[in-house]
């Protein structure tokens, strides 16, 4: 375009632009990098910079906040990592352990994605099911059930029975805080 457009001499750019529809600003450019040589365009240097590249320490921070309030899978098939934090939560803990000001840190998508990336999971960590019969539990029951037997066929012993779980109120909170005359 730009030998094209020499080549029609002063004026070449306009007659280009209004006879072949070619754009002035393409043929500015090619004449430039005919005489000059051909021109870096940089790509990789424009737009937004990552959050990283402002905040340095962010994605450290981030793991020391959600690090103790993580599980790894309950069942232990996958290296999967649990969190209970959201990533609306953890932005509030940068903020106030931190110390970053609401106007430097990220929005809430973004801590989401950094949460992902750093590879923890939001879930709410279900326990896992308690494997049906152990043997060391069996051993002390049967050893439970052979006393008890023995128990009763002794006449001398006396058998009680307490139920641990409820609450009996002392003292003056005693039968609504009135006392036996």
């Amino acid at each position: 375009m730009a030998q094209v457009v020499q080549s029609l001499g002063r004026g070449g750019a306009v007659k280009a632009e209004r006879e072949l529809g070619w754009n002035r600003g393409t043929v500015r450019k090619g004449l430039f990098e005919l005489n000059h040589g051909p021109i870096e365009d940089a790509f990789a240097q424009r737009g937004r910079k990552p959050v990283e590249a402002k905040l340095p320490q962010l994605l450290s921070d981030i793991q020391a906040i959600v690090e103790p309030q993580t599980q790894a899978d309950p069942t232990l098939t996958s290296q999967r990592l649990y969190t209970r934090l959201s990533a609306p939560e953890v932005r509030r803990q940068l903020m106030a352990q931190k110390g970053y000001s609401d106007a430097e840190l990220p929005s809430d998508e973004v801590i989401r994605q950094r949460l992902n990336q750093l590879g923890y999971r939001l879930k709410r960590v279900a326990k896992t099911k308690p494997q049906k019969v152990i043997a060391e539990t069996e051993a002390i029951f049967s050893e439970v059930n052979r006393v008890n037997q023995a128990a009763d066929a002794d006449a001398h012993t006396l058998r009680l029975s307490i139920d641990a779980k409820a609450t009996v109120k002392v003292g003056d909170y005693d039968r609504g805080g009135k006392k036996s005359g």
